[in-house]
């Protein structure tokens, strides 16, 4: 790529991302949002009181095509428009409250969980749901969807192109930094390119080729919104009527959102006006917020709850021979790794990165901290990832290998400060084993325990000098993901502060590259870059775990992490 060719790649991703300083990434923001709501006011009445322990008892007991599904969760809902940053319930609260224009194709897996059907390039399968088709220009910029003619939305409003038109048009406005930025990723940068030829018919227009578009649709911050409500709540002030959407969803799925008290639960009761009936396998979903990962351990065994999310490796490995519980265990492209600041010392010197690498004690961490529920990671592009290739790892020296390579530098008395969040246990306990490790190379590693706040305003000034991070991308897209962790420029998620001008230009040139091939042999020849530079050090990919009664079926892994309730049923 010559110099102008450079500066026209580099112009382009500007005008498509911007210059947006997201601080942090996508985890660490929904750990800053918790369960802030104090009160919710929910239109149609109000908040009803809270299920007792013997009601909660009762329900979960109930099993058949009406039975609740009773779930335990960490965090409280906070945001509930489809286009904003929100807590993880929340997300999975949208999900089930609002359609998306596609669903996923799932295959069982041993343990009864739906996990998405894997296309020849790698990529999951994609199924119409509020679609009856889709068309894809030969040049990959013109997208075209034919909706059904059947759907309506919780109001009984028909569901048309004029709504899928209206919710896209105000994703790529100016309502929210997330929606915009996803509008943009996928080269969309104003309302003029979504256009409705007739009511059933949308056609999306992208500046560039784009090929994980589609995926990126299908995600739930793309969720169709009801045209109808947005005119009818909009103001001068609040021209999207965010206001009203942050607290009172209206879509079309199988399910409203009848109860939300704040900090102990939600409840989501069947839509009657749903356009689907045949699909919703339960009487609705009631989910209580137990912050305590121990108690939400105790309700389930006690079969209080259905299903309990986020419960520790260790008890999880106790639940295995439970005969009462199951465990939904799916292996996910999920990477987590030892951030190691690049841009201070010791580690901006990639020898002592690659020490490190090698002195991490990578089994150990699987089997003693994980409890087997992960498993090796040797390449930022995790397995269950097209194009990833563990080719280039060769991190197996251990400790020995390590301190030979310290030596070589000529370090005496090395040591480095590594962060740890009060309140994330396995953090820790890695923390611990990275310590013991580097100790054996001659090195000391200072454990430093610290607040949400304190990590926070560390981290996002640059101060932290490693630490346990991770990232997980909704579009399971190379280039998507190499194009937040390493861009050199991105420093909002680059966390790591990485800076290898080849790895640049080839984020750059195959972000918006459609030939499958090219960006294939692009990806492999970033992969072997970064891990040889040990920018990440690759800990393991977790695998995303949910227990649940043994009567429970039908939960499934989607690509934005949000189960679609509708689909579980108890015998």
């Amino acid at each position: 790529m010559n110099q102008d060719e450079q500066t026209t790649a580099q112009t382009d991703l500007r005008r498509y991302l911007g210059d947006r300083p997201l601080m942090i990434n996508r985890r660490d923001l929904l750990a800053m949002f918790g369960a802030t709501v104090a009160t919710v006011a929910i239109s149609g009445g109000a908040v009803a009181a809270p299920y007792s322990r013997d009601q909660l008892r009762s329900i979960a007991a109930q099993a058949g095509p009406t039975a609740k599904i009773v779930i335990a969760n960490g965090q409280d809902l906070d945001e509930l428009d489809p286009h904003y940053f929100k807590s993880i319930p929340a997300y999975y609260a949208v999900a089930n409250l609002y359609d998306n224009l596609f669903a996923y194709d799932f295959t069982p897996q041993a343990d009864g969980g739906l996990y998405p059907k894997q296309e020849a390039d790698g990529g999951w399968k994609l199924l119409p749901w509020l679609l009856e088709s889709w068309t894809v220009s030969n040049d990959k910029k013109t997208l075209t969807f034919k909706l059904r003619k059947d759907v309506v939305f919780s109001d009984g409003t028909p569901l048309s192109a004029k709504d899928v038109k209206a919710t896209w048009e105000r994703g790529v406005s100016d309502t929210s930094v997330y929606s915009k930025l996803v509008f943009n990723l996928m080269t969309v940068m104003k309302p003029d390119q979504i256009t409705s030829p007739d009511d059933s018919t949308v056609v999306l227009q992208l500046e560039q080729p784009t090929v994980f578009a589609l995926k990126m649709i299908a995600v739930n911050v793309v969720s169709i919104m009801s045209a109808k409500a947005i005119d009818a709540h909009k103001t001068a002030a609040d021209p999207t009527a965010h206001l009203f959407f942050k607290a009172n969803p209206l879509g079309s799925t199988a399910y409203t959102l009848s109860k939300w008290t704040a900090g102990v639960e939600w409840e989501l009761s069947p839509n009657p006006n749903y356009w689907n009936k045949t699909a919703l396998k339960n009487g609705g979903v009631l989910n209580r917020t137990i912050p305590s990962p121990q108690e939400r351990l105790s309700l389930l065994k006690n079969g209080d709850v259905d299903i309990a999310f986020d419960l520790l490796p260790k008890d999880m490995a106790d639940l295995k021979s439970d005969p009462n519980i199951n465990l939904f265990n799916f292996k996910i492209p999920w990477p987590q790794y030892l951030g190691m600041n690049n841009k201070i010392p010791p580690f901006d010197n990639v020898d002592v990165r690659r020490a490190v690498s090698h002195a991490i004690p990578y089994q150990t961490i699987i089997d003693k901290v994980m409890f087997g529920f992960a498993s090796p990671c040797k390449s930022p592009i995790a397995e269950g990832m097209p194009t990833s290739d563990f080719s280039a790892w060769s991190y197996t020296g251990g400790p020995a290998k390590a301190k030979e390579i310290l030596d070589k530098l000529g370090t005496k008395n090395f040591s480095f400060d590594m962060a740890v969040r009060i309140g994330f246990p396995t953090h820790e306990q890695i923390a611990v084993w990275i310590q013991s490790a580097m100790r054996e190379a001659g090195a000391t590693v200072n454990i430093l325990k610290m607040t949400d706040a304190e990590y926070l305003q560390k981290f996002n000034s640059g101060g932290l000098q490693t630490w346990v991070g991770e990232w997980y991308s909704w579009v399971n897209d190379p280039m998507y993901h190499l194009y937040w962790n390493f861009l050199s420029t991105n420093t909002a998620t680059n966390g790591v502060g990485y800076k290898n001008t080849r790895v640049d230009e080839i984020i750059k040139t195959g972000l918006y590259e459609s030939d499958l091939a090219k960006r294939e042999a692009l990806s492999k020849e970033a992969q072997k870059i970064i891990v040889d530079e040990a920018a990440w050090g690759l800990l393991y990919q977790i695998n995303f775990v949910v227990a649940a009664r043994k009567n429970v079926q039908g939960f499934q892994w989607n690509t934005d992490t949000a189960c679609r309730y509708w689909m579980v049923s108890k015998t």
